[in-house]
Formats: C-alpha cells, sequence, structure tokens
C-alpha cells in the first residue's frame, strides 16, 4: 500500500468519486468544487437544516466539510485502491459561520503508506463576502477499500 500521486484533473476527479458519492456527505450537500496533487476544495449551500437555534450554521456541519475536505485531499495522493479512514480530528472555531454557503479548502501535509496529516480552512460566504471560520488538523489512517469493505461486512 503505497502513496501514488495522481496527475490530471480528471484522474483526481475520478480518485475522489466514491469518497464523494458517500451517502452522508451527498445528502448534507457538499460538492467537490476543485482538485488538484495534494489538495482539495469543496463547498456547501447553507439549508435551515443547517442550522443552530441561534442562527449559525452547526458546528457538526463545519466539522463534516473540513473532515470530509481533508480526506480527498489526502486521496488525491493515493492509489485509486486506497481510501483514508479519520482516526483523530481537531476543530477550532473562530467565529460563528452566519452564511449562505460554506467553502472548505484542505491540503495533503504528509502522506505515508498507513498514517496520513492534512490540514482544512472553513470560510462562511454571505453576500459574496468570505470569513474564517474554523481551521481543522486532521489524522487519517490508509486503508485498501476492500479490506475496510469487508471489515464493515463482519
Amino acid at each position: 500500500m503505497s502513496p501514488q500521486r495522481h496527475q490530471s484533473e480528471a484522474t483526481l476527479r475520478a480518485a475522489l468519486a466514491k469518497t464523494f458519492a458517500a451517502p452522508f456527505v451527498t445528502g448534507l450537500g457538499i460538492v467537490l468544487i476543485d482538485v488538484a496533487p495534494g489538495t482539495c476544495t469543496t463547498e456547501k449551500l447553507v439549508t435551515a437544516g443547517d442550522l443552530q437555534q441561534h442562527g449559525a450554521v452547526h458546528a457538526g456541519v463545519i466539522s463534516t466539510i473540513a473532515d470530509h475536505t481533508a480526506g480527498g485531499a489526502v486521496c488525491t495522493r493515493l492509489a485509486e485502491d486506497l481510501g483514508v479512514v479519520t482516526i483523530a480530528l481537531d476543530v477550532r472555531f473562530i467565529r460563528a459561520a452566519v452564511a449562505d454557503k460554506v467553502r472548505c479548502e484542505a491540503e495533503a501535509i504528509r502522506v505515508g503508506s498507513s498514517v496520513a496529516f492534512a490540514e482544512a480552512t472553513v470560510k462562511a460566504i454571505r453576500d459574496h463576502e468570505e470569513r474564517l471560520v474554523a481551521r481543522a488538523s486532521v489524522t487519517l489512517a490508509v486503508v485498501s477499500w476492500d479490506d475496510m469493505a469487508a471489515r464493515i461486512r463482519r
């Protein structure tokens, strides 16, 4: 299981197809916007179901987009038969996310054969103005898709 760098954007998007087809992620409306080797950008339109009682985007939504986008950044540096599973997620919230849309940009910091590290920033977008709302550090286990599927079926 050694990491492999993909080359073209089409190859990178194909590598992320499984990752961004996850029912939880599609149900939240997280969409892949941009991808390059070692980086990934996603967006999500904010809906009423994403809000806390005071009108800000729920921390769980912010954490999820940061986690999944960081995983996407790492996956761009892996062979297509490999994926990732989060083993540690540290999200630091900077301010309340009052937004029409949230955007996350993530970068793979180090990708090894069994563990990877990534960082993500989440911005709230409202009236075409972006504000940083969170930063995340993510540690991920590098796994074989087939091995992971077999473990889940047990």
